[in-house]
């Protein structure tokens, strides 16, 4: 029979030495890369885009190193993509690269939640670039645009916690995206 503990005694030597992380909901997004416009990183199996600014060549190969590393650690993962303003539309290049990346990863993303913080022309010209990529790919992907943030996060959570191991909560989710949004810069007046 097993000893019982006086209310007195110390914890074990063990447990008093396992490291503590932040408490649910105090979590911080790992940031990999901040540029002039543009924030990639991530949160557990949730990859981070943040855009204000066109994506290029060199940004998408950014973006391909932050989601090569979370493949690399879970088996699948969620994507989150704020927009900022009316960045313009991915050089031909860069939506060659995307259509690539996007391929690579399909397996693995559970779903892609994309925030088009614009409408009119803008919103609906970026639609259309989402739809394609979507129809060049096998699997049905779940891909959803969003005006708000409200309506964004508990389509994300459902679909998400529907399909991966690692369940996220709505709120822990509002709050490390108000983080990395907060690391966004604004693009220089010149660029576009």
């Amino acid at each position: 029979m097993p000893r019982q503990k006086s209310p007195s005694e110390p914890p074990s030597a063990t447990a008093a030495t396992q490291p503590k992380g932040p408490a649910r909901g105090q979590e911080q997004p790992t940031i990999v890369s901040v540029t002039e416009g543009c924030v990639f990183g991530y949160w557990r199996n949730v990859v981070i885009q943040i855009w204000a600014t066109r994506a290029d060549v060199q940004l998408i190969g950014e973006l391909e190193r932050v989601t090569e590393t979370v493949s690399r650690a879970h088996s699948n993962h969620s994507v989150v993509v704020l927009t900022l303003g009316q960045s313009p539309l991915p050089t031909p290049e860069a939506r060659a690269a995307i259509q690539r990346m996007t391929a690579r990863y399909a397996k693995q993303t559970i779903a892609t939640s994309i925030l088009l913080e614009s409408s009119g022309f803008w919103a609906s010209a970026v639609l259309g670039f989402v739809t394609s990529v979507q129809a060049l790919q096998n699997k049905q992907m779940r891909i959803k645009t969003f005006s708000s943030m409200d309506d964004l996060i508990p389509w994300t959570v459902t679909s998400h916690n529907a399909q991966s191991a690692q369940p996220i909560e709505g709120s822990e989710l509002r709050h490390v995206l108000k983080l990395a949004f907060a690391r966004a810069e604004k693009p220089r007046s010149g660029s576009a």
